[in-house]
C-alpha cells in the first residue's frame, strides 16, 4: 500500500459521491459512510416519515423512541429516517450549560419564558432546524414529544408549517397522550396527534396516508376531518410485545452518545400509585420474552461493543419469573455487561434472585421507596410496607448491588410524625442505602389519581 487508497481516503471519496447523489436527488437506501460528527444521511423519495427529537432529552444513549420506532416501521414495510437535534445541541453547547439537560431540571423548559431564554442562550436557530427537517424528502415529519421538549418542538413545527404547508406534521410520545399537553399542538400546527402506541397507531396512520387504508378507521390518532369534526377513536395497548425487531442504530450510532444503551423489558405497570403520571399513559403491564431482551443485549454487545445498559421500564421487577430467566441467560452466556434497573420493593423478590442479578451484571437498582411510613405508603396505594422495603434494600445491597432510593415528602395526609418515622427507618437501613436519587415535594401531575380525586 502506497498510502493513496487508505480506509480514510476511501471514506472521503464515498462522501463525495454521496454528496453528488444528494444534489441529483437520487435516493440512497443504505451506506457504510461514517465520519465522527458528520450527518451525510438523507431520506430518499421512498421514505414515509422523518422521526425527530429536540432538546432536552437523554444524551448518553440514542433515543429509543426513534430507533425502536424506525425499526418497527421498517418491519411493517414503511420507510423512516431519524434526526436527533438534541445530541447535536448538547455537544455544541458550552459545558457550563450542560446542566440544562440534567433530568431534575428538564421540566423547566416547559415554562415559556425559561424555554425562550435557554434557546437564546444556546444560540438555537429554530429556522435552521426547520430547514434540517424539510431537507428530508419524506412527506410526513413525526416529533417525539414529552413535557420537557414540547415548547421547543412546537416552535420548530410552526416554522415548518410556514415554510411548507403541504408537509404533514405528527406528534407522538407522552405529551401526545396527555390532554393538557397535546392541546399545545392545535390543527394550525399539527395534523395528527398519535395518542396510541407508535408501533400500532403511527404504523396504521402512515399506511392510511399512503392511501392503503381508510384513515377514518385508524385508532389511537387524534385529527380533524375536512368536515371540521374531531376524530379520536381510542386504541387498546399492544399486549403482545414479542417479535419486536432490534432498534436500528444505523443513523443514530451509539458511539456518538455515551457508553450506555437504553433497553426495555416491559411496558406499563401492574401497580397504581396515586402520584404516578406514567402508568396512566403507558397502561397495563406487558412483558417481552426474556430471551428476546437477552438477544437484543447480546447483539448490541456483538455489533457495537456495548457493555452498559439502562433498563427504562417503569418497574423492571413486575414479573420476577421473566427477570430470573433473563438473569439465567446472561449468566449462562457469560456476557460481560453491566446494567441498572428500577424496582418496586416486593415480597416476591428473594435474596437468591438479587444474587443472580448481581452475577448477571446488575450494577445498580433504583428503588421507588417514596416513604417508610406504612400509613403514607397505604395512602399512596403502594402494595408493600416499610418492612418489605427495608428487606429488599438489605437483600440487594448484601448481594453487592448498588442501591438507590427515591423519596417523596408532603403526600396528602402525611404528618410530621410520618416524616420522623421515615427518618428513623432510613437510619436503620443506612448501611443498605448507597444513594438517594431524588427527594422531592409531592406534586399533583396530569392523569394521576391525585388529580382525579383531589379531595381524597
Amino acid at each position: 500500500m502506497d498510502g493513496t487508497n487508505t480506509a480514510e481516503i476511501r471514506m472521503r471519496w464515498l462522501g463525495l459521491v454521496l454528496e453528488a447523489l444528494k444534489e441529483l436527488d437520487i435516493p440512497v437506501r443504505q451506506t457504510n459512510y461514517y465520519f465522527e460528527g458528520e450527518d451525510i444521511y438523507w431520506s430518499g423519495r421512498d421514505q414515509d416519515v422523518t422521526l425527530g427529537i429536540l432538546p432536552p432529552a437523554d444524551v448518553d444513549t440514542p433515543p429509543r423512541a426513534l430507533v425502536q420506532t424506525s425499526s418497527y416501521l421498517a418491519k411493517k414495510g414503511l420507510g423512516a429516517s431519524c434526526v436527533d437535534l438534541n445530541i447535536k445541541t448538547y455537544k455544541a453547547a458550552e459545558p457550563k450549560y450542560h446542566d440544562y439537560w440534567n433530568a431534575g431540571r428538564r421540566d423547566e423548559w416547559a415554562d415559556a419564558e425559561q424555554c425562550r431564554k435557554r434557546m437564546e442562550t444556546l444560540g438555537i436557530d429554530a429556522a435552521a432546524w426547520a430547514d434540517r427537517f424539510l431537507e428530508r424528502k419524506a412527506p410526513n415529519i413525526a416529533f417525539y414529544v414529552r413535557r420537557s421538549n414540547m415548547l421547543v418542538t412546537r416552535t420548530v413545527m410552526e416554522l415548518i408549517r410556514a415554510k411548507d404547508p403541504a408537509r404533514r406534521l405528527i406528534v407522538y410520545g407522552p405529551s401526545a397522550a396527555i390532554e393538557a399537553e397535546r392541546d399545545l399542538f392545535p390543527d394550525a400546527v399539527c395534523d395528527y396527534v398519535v395518542t396510541g402506541e407508535a408501533e400500532t397507531s403511527l404504523t396504521d396512520l402512515l399506511w392510511a396516508l399512503r392511501g392503503n387504508a381508510d384513515i377514518n378507521t385508524v385508532r389511537g390518532v387524534r385529527w380533524t376531518g375536512k368536515d371540521g369534526h374531531k376524530r379520536d377513536i381510542p386504541r387498546e395497548p399492544l399486549m403482545d410485545l414479542s417479535g419486536f425487531p432490534a432498534p436500528d442504530y444505523r443513523e443514530l450510532k451509539p458511539q456518538d452518545y455515551g457508553d450506555v444503551l437504553e433497553i426495555r423489558a416491559s411496558r406499563g405497570c401492574k401497580y397504581r400509585c396515586a402520584f404516578c403520571a406514567e402508568q396512566p399513559v403507558e397502561g397495563p403491564a406487558r412483558y417481552r420474552p426474556a430471551r428476546e431482551v437477552f438477544e437484543e443485549m447480546a447483539e448490541a454487545y456483538r455489533v457495537h461493543n456495548t457493555r452498559a445498559f439502562r433498563f427504562t421500564d417503569l418497574i423492571a421487577n413486575g414479573n420476577p419469573k421473566q427477570l430470573e430467566e433473563l438473569a439465567d441467560l446472561l449468566i449462562a452466556a457469560r456476557l460481560p455487561v453491566r446494567f441498572e434497573m428500577t424496582f418496586a420493593p416486593t415480597d416476591d423478590m428473594t435474596a437468591e434472585l438479587y444474587r443472580k442479578l448481581k452475577a448477571a451484571g446488575c450494577k445498580a437498582i433504583h428503588f421507588g421507596v417514596e416513604s417508610l411510613s406504612d400509613r403514607v405508603l397505604e395512602a399512596m396505594n403502594k402494595t408493600y410496607n416499610a418492612r418489605v422495603a427495608q428487606r429488599n434494600l438489605a437483600d440487594a445491597h448484601d448481594a453487592g448491588v448498588e442501591t438507590h432510593v427515591n423519596l417523596i415528602v408532603g403526600f396528602p395526609g402525611e404528618k410530621q410524625e410520618d416524616i420522623y418515622l421515615t427518618m428513623r427507618r432510613l437510619k436503620q437501613s443506612e448501611r443498605h442505602i448507597d444513594f438517594v436519587d431524588t427527594i422531592s415535594q409531592c406534586q399533583v401531575l396530569p392523569k394521576t389519581k391525585l388529580e382525579r380525586q383531589p379531595g381524597r
